[in-house]
This record gives C-alpha cells, sequence and structure tokens, in this order.
C-alpha cells in the first residue's frame, strides 16, 4: 500500500509505518512511501527499532526504492546492517567496535538515486530517480526477530 499522506509537522517526518514485525531468519517490508519527489533529493530514514540482541543473529536493514508505486524496478538506497559483532565481521569482514547493537534509534541518509548498468562495461552506468521508498529487513539467526517503525525526512 502506497503512504500517500501529506506531512504539515514542521519536521517534515512522515510516518510510513508505526509497527513492522519481523521474525526468526525472515523478511519484512514497511509500506511504500511516495516522496513526490521526481528529481533528484536527499532523506533519512529514521527507524525506532525493538530487539533484545542474541549472539549469532544480524539483521540487514535496506531503504529500497523505485520509480512506481508496484516497485517494478528497486534500487537499494541505504542499507544498515545490526546485529552480534563476530557475525557482523564475518559477514563485512570488519569487526564493529563495541557490543550488540539493539533497540534503539537508527538513522540511514539516503538519496533518491539508483544506478544501474546500461552497458555491460565498466563505467556505463546510469541513474533513476526513486521516487517511493521503502524500508526492508532481512533477518537471519536465532533471536534475530525485530520490530520496528520507520519515517522518512525530507532535507
Amino acid at each position: 500500500m502506497v503512504n500517500k499522506l501529506n506531512d504539515a509537522t514542521q519536521d517534515v517526518a512522515q510516518a510510513v509505518d508505526t509497527s513492522v514485525i519481523v521474525g526468526d531468519s525472515a523478511f519484512g517490508s514497511s509500506d511504500i512511501y511516495d516522496l513526490k519527489q521526481i528529481y533528484p533529493a536527499s532523506f533519512k530514514v529514521r527507524l525506532e527499532w525493538a530487539w533484545v540482541p542474541a549472539a549469532g543473529a544480524i539483521q540487514i536493514v535496506s531503504v529500497i526504492g523505485s520509480t512506481d508505486a508496484a516497485g517494478t524496478d528497486s534500487y537499494v538506497l541505504g542499507t544498515a546492517i545490526l546485529g552480534d559483532p563476530s557475525t557482523v565481521a564475518t559477514v563485512l569482514g570488519v569487526t564493529p567496535s563495541g557490543d550488540y547493537t539493539g533497540t534503539g534509534a537508527y538513522v540511514i541518509p539516503c538519496s533518491n538515486l539508483g544506478y544501474k548498468n546500461t552497458i555491460a562495461a565498466v563505467g556505463q552506468q546510469s541513474t533513476v530517480v526513486c521516487r517511493y521508498v521503502k524500508v526492508c529487513c532481512q533477518t537471519s539467526g536465532l533471536g534475530s526477530a525485530c520490530a520496528f517503525a520507520a519515517r522518512i525526512d525530507h532535507n
């Protein structure tokens, strides 16, 4: 469902979903939000995250953009990985400093530009302006279930 509400708040933040629940080793996504922007622009996705960290569990959160509300063409506009540092290190090759990340607020800065190869050669990319966005989460491991609320902050 496309969220077409107009926002009149001073912080220009629009709720996408009040709560998305994703189980262990599962996938979930928010509603689609219409940025109402057909030109290149930047925005932030604010997440209110609820999760009790567990050893070996991770969550990959992605902001996905599309040129239409149906999501015919999809582009990754931003990503964050939360979870067990040793598991994150296995996935990314970099060990995060500090302990687990879990319940809290997260901000993913994005632009609405997606990139695609137009010719199978290096440097032959073109940009696509994504008017529609959604937040997706893939969880992995026992104890990886989470709940989140997403908001879009226009810059």
